[in-house]
């Protein structure tokens, strides 16, 4: 998040066949990724992006090893979404209502990290993100 948001992430989720159309035992997955333990900084007041994940039937694995795969087992990777670039009290509060409309960003997250208040029809409330802001900026929680 920041004025300029980061770059938005990727996830991939699959399972491995377990019908008749499943391999003959394991399968073998490579997977290389970085910014698992370290998301990608933000600069100028813009905050980190998300981290990388890498798991296999719900618990972390391990990214630089050679993961073996049984038919039935889920897998999930994201990639890390970029940090973000600025204040996000500073983001245009239309811009961050698109955002929202598109599915780049939750509307928690427009409140939380953003400081934009939303209408029932999706569009900014520029009053309500106003005073929201105000009170994110002089430290107080969202809500």
């Amino acid at each position: 998040p920041g004025r300029r948001r980061g770059g938005c992430g990727k996830r991939v989720v699959f399972r491995v066949p377990d019908d008749d159309t499943a391999p003959q035992g394991e399968v073998s997955l490579g997977v290389q990724t970085g910014r698992l333990r370290h998301p990608p900084e933000g600069l100028f007041g813009g905050r980190p992006g998300r981290a990388a994940r890498f798991e296999v039937d719900g618990k972390p694995a391990d990214p630089y090893a050679l993961t073996r795969l049984r038919p039935g087992q889920r897998v999930l990777m994201e990639a890390a979404g970029g940090g973000g670039f600025g204040n996000p009290l500073e983001r245009e509060p239309e811009l961050v209502a698109k955002d929202v409309r598109e599915g780049y960003v939750s509307e928690e997250a427009a409140r939380r990290e953003y400081g934009v208040e939303l209408t029932a029809g999706g569009e900014a409330d520029l009053k309500a993100t106003a005073e929201l802001r105000k009170r994110l900026a002089a430290g107080e929680s969202e809500g």
